[in-house]
C-alpha cells in the first residue's frame, strides 16, 4: 500500500487458482485506507494489485508460458536489467513496470523458439494475482521498472529475445497502437 499500489482481496477462480477479485467494484477501489480495507479479505485467498491509474501507473507482462518465462526472468537477472517480477501459480510470469501514463491492455499471441504464445500487455482496468498469494513466488526483488508504456518495455523485450512480437486476429506485426 506504501509504494501506492492498490492491494485487491482475491477469490478462487473457476479453475480453483486466487486469482478473481472479491470486491464488486474493484476497478473502481480508490487508494485509500479505508477503501483497500472495506474489501472482503477474510473471504480472501489471495492477494491481487489493481494496475493503471489505481496504482500509479502499475503495468504488467503477462507471460503464459513456462519456457519464455524462465528464459526472460534469467535474462534479466544476466544482463542485470532488473524489474519486478513474479512466479505465478503455475510457474510463468508477471513483469512488473511503470509506466508513464497508464495505457490500455490488449491481449495476443507471440511466437518464439517456434511456438505461439499468449502474452498479455495489463494496464488500465486489469488486475493481476502477486505474492504473498499461496503458490506465487517473487523472482526478482527489485522496484518496477520506469518505461515510456509497457508497448515499449515489450518490444524491447523482444528485439532482446528474438521473440516474433505478435499476431492478434490473424495480424502478424504488433497490434495496433491502442
Amino acid at each position: 500500500f506504501k509504494r501506492g499500489w492498490t492491494p485487491l482481496a482475491l477469490g478462487l477462480d473457476a479453475n480453483g487458482f486466487p486469482k478473481r477479485p472479491l470486491a464488486t467494484a474493484w476497478t473502481s477501489i480508490r487508494h485509500t485506507p479505508a477503501a483497500v480495507r472495506a474489501q472482503p479479505w477474510g473471504d480472501a485467498k489471495g492477494i491481487g494489485l489493481a494496475l493503471g491509474i489505481q496504482s500509479r501507473n502499475l503495468s504488467a507482462i503477462d507471460l503464459d508460458d513456462v519456457a519464455l518465462a524462465q528464459a526472460v526472468v534469467a535474462e534479466l537477472k544476466k544482463t542485470g536489467v532488473l524489474t519486478r517480477a513474479v512466479w505465478t501459480i503455475r510457474k510463468r510470469a508477471h513483469l512488473f513496470f511503470i509506466e508513464e501514463t497508464a495505457s490500455r491492455s490488449v491481449a495476443f499471441t507471440c511466437r518464439w523458439q517456434g511456438r505461439s504464445i499468449k502474452v498479455e500487455l495489463k494496464s488500465n482496468g486489469t488486475q493481476v494475482a502477486t505474492v504473498p498469494t499461496p503458490g506465487y513466488e517473487l523472482a526478482i526483488d527489485a522496484e518496477p521498472r520506469q518505461v515510456p508504456s509497457i508497448r515499449d518495455a515489450w518490444l524491447s523485450l523482444c528485439r532482446h529475445m528474438q521473440i516474433e512480437p505478435a499476431a492478434q486476429e490473424g495480424e502478424t506485426n504488433y497490434p495496433k497502437a491502442w
